[in-house]
């Protein structure tokens, strides 16, 4: 993977359920918006040593870049992780923002 600098989180997926989840520096989270953002090559490190050794709770963890002033990913395949399948929108986070916005 190129190595990207600036801000990044920690994603991955969760083990058991497949789902994309972030580090939210207390544990794991669906919703990308709680995850921490780590601003220094050197935290960024140590958080990907930390998921890697969790790997009874979540696999393939890496580092994503963000906007400076959000978790919002800036690379569209973590936009795409952070909304849920594209081929069925009735299906995960979709659905689910659907449902809010029903309400």
């Amino acid at each position: 993977m190129p190595k990207i600098s600036g801000p990044q989180i920690l994603t991955a997926n969760h083990l058991l359920s497949g789902e994309v989840v972030f580090w939210t520096g207390d544990g794991w989270s669906p919703d990308y918006r709680d995850a921490e953002v780590f601003p220094e090559a050197a935290e960024q490190q140590a958080a990907l040593k930390m998921a890697e050794a969790a790997s009874d709770v979540v696999v393939g963890a890496y580092l994503a870049a963000v906007a400076a002033d959000d978790p919002t990913p800036t690379h569209f395949r973590e936009a795409i992780r952070t909304r849920g399948p594209t081929v069925r929108t009735d299906l995960g986070k979709q659905a689910q923002a659907q449902a809010l916005q029903e309400r």
